[in-house]
């Protein structure tokens, strides 16, 4: 499992960067609004909160809400700009749970789907071509399921 733990040198440079201004929250706005009804007494989970500019925002967005931050990282706590900010959460158990996720490599590249994977769209077409190239090659002599594994994270 892949954690930051943004200590205060991570933590500036995310919040030198990574912060966005209410000019740069407007689509958001129109997005999370067709989505959500704004009624007071509504509760709003912001898990992961960093500098708490969408806590901000959700609470001015909806007037009678009440947003709780939950931010993991003292050093992004400390930037976070919202209260209630929840921290405290140790890490108390990472559980792998496997899932089949295609009967067979073949099957996997058959219906591999370069947009549907974030992290495809980040390397370049050569890069991308060249690992669907070796994912061909495997899936020849490979025959079983393709297991994924996620994380289940407790975090209390």
């Amino acid at each position: 499992m892949a954690r930051i733990g943004y200590d205060d040198t991570d933590a500036t440079a995310f919040e030198a960067t990574r912060h966005l201004t209410d000019e740069g929250l407007a689509e958001w706005r129109a997005a999370v609004t067709r989505h959500l009804t704004a009624r007071p007494g509504r509760r709003l989970l912001d898990l992961g909160a960093g500098t708490g500019s969408w806590a901000r925002a959700f609470t001015a967005w909806f007037p009678g809400t009440e947003v709780v931050a939950v931010e993991p990282s003292a050093a992004m706590r400390a930037r976070c700009g919202h209260t209630p900010v929840v921290g405290g959460l140790t890490l108390t158990a990472v559980e792998p749970v496997p899932q089949v996720t295609a009967g067979s490599l073949r099957e996997a590249a058959g219906t591999l789907r370069r947009e549907a994977h974030t992290l495809l769209q980040l390397i370049t077409d050569a890069e991308y071509a060249a690992g669907v190239e070796r994912l061909r090659r495997a899936a020849r002599a490979d025959t079983g399921p393709v297991v994924d594994t996620l994380d289940l994270l407790v975090l209390r």
